[in-house]
C-alpha cells in the first residue's frame, strides 16, 4: 500500500479468497498450495508451480480479473460460474495443462474422474479430507491399484477428517511426520498423483482442500498436469514425506 499499490480485502465473509497464485507480465503464473507466508516458506509441505505460459497467463488472469470486479464475494455472484462446468485447457511445450476454479463443485467430480481412471497407482497428500465423495472414489480402487496417503495430523485431531477411518487392508494412509527445526510444521498439499510411473500421469494440486469449503465456499484453483516427467518430480517430494511418515 506504501509504494501504491492498490488492494482489495473480501471482507468479513466466512467464505475465504483462497488461492495462492499471481501472474506476471501476463506470460508467468506462479500457482500451488503454499501460502506467502514464513511457515507456508520455511517449514510447511507444499508444492508451487512455476509455468512460463502466456495461455495460462491468461487463465489466471482472466479469473483475477473476474474476481476484482465481482468484489470477492465468493458464492454470491454469477461470475462464479463462469467457467460453466468446464475446464479452462492449454498445452506448454507438449504438456496438458488443466485448470478448474472454485466453488465449483465440477472440480471435485474431476477429481474423482482421475481416481476412478487409475491403471497402476494413487499417491496423495492432503491437509483437509473432509470430502466424502472423493474418499468413497479411494476406497473403491483399494486392492484394484497401489494406494497411499498422507495426510496432516492436525487436521484429524477435530474429528470430521475423513483420513484416519479404517481403510482397506492394501492401502498404506499415514499421518505426516514433517522434520524441521522451525516448529509449527504442517502438510499443507493438497496433492493428487495417479500413475506417476505411467507415460498416462497426471497430477493434480493447487490450493483447493478435499473439504466442502473447498469445493463449494472458496475461490480455489486446481492445477492438472499429465506429464511423467512432471509427475516424476511430485513422485520424489511424496517419497522423501512417505519416508519421514515411516520413519525413514
Amino acid at each position: 500500500a506504501q509504494a501504491g499499490v492498490q488492494l482489495f480485502h473480501d471482507g468479513p465473509s466466512t467464505s475465504l479468497m483462497h488461492n495462492k497464485f499471481a501472474v506476471v507480465d501476463d506470460r508467468w503464473v506462479w500457482a500451488g498450495s503454499a501460502n506467502f507466508t514464513y511457515y507456508g516458506a520455511v517449514s510447511n509441505a507444499n508444492a508451487m508451480a512455476l509455468i512460463d505460459s502466456p495461455p495460462v497467463a491468461a487463465i489466471y488472469r482472466d479469473r483475477f480479473a473476474r474476481l476484482w470486479g465481482d468484489g470477492l464475494s465468493h458464492g454470491t455472484s454469477d461470475a462464479h460460474a463462469w467457467q460453466e462446468g468446464n475446464p479452462s485447457v492449454a498445452t506448454v511445450d507438449g504438456i496438458g495443462v488443466e485448470v478448474w476454479f472454485t466453488p465449483n463443485w465440477d472440480a471435485v467430480d474431476r477429481l474423482v474422474e482421475i481416481i476412478e481412471g487409475a491403471e497402476e497407482s494413487i499417491h496423495f497428500e492432503i491437509f483437509a479430507f473432509t470430502l466424502d465423495s472423493v474418499r468413497a472414489a479411494l476406497d473403491a480402487r483399494c486392492g484394484e491399484v497401489e494406494l497411499v496417503g498422507l495426510y496432516d495430523p492436525g487436521q484429524d485431531a477435530g474429528g470430521a477428517s475423513v483420513a484416519s477411518d479404517p481403510w482397506c487392508a492394501d492401502a498404506l494412509i499415514l499421518p505426516a511426520k514433517l522434520k524441521g527445526s522451525v516448529g509449527y510444521n504442517k502438510l499443507h498439499h493438497k496433492l493428487l498423483i495417479v500413475d506417476g510411473a505411467s507415460p498416462d500421469a497426471v497430477v493434480a494440486f493447487g490450493s483447493m482442500n478435499w473439504s466442502n469449503a473447498g469445493a463449494t465456499e472458496n475461490d480455489e484453483n486446481l492445477m492438472i498436469l499429465k506429464d511423467p516427467g512432471v509427475a516424476g518430480l511430485f513422485e520424489a517430494e511424496f517419497a522423501t514425506r512417505l519416508g519421514e511418515a515411516m520413519g525413514r
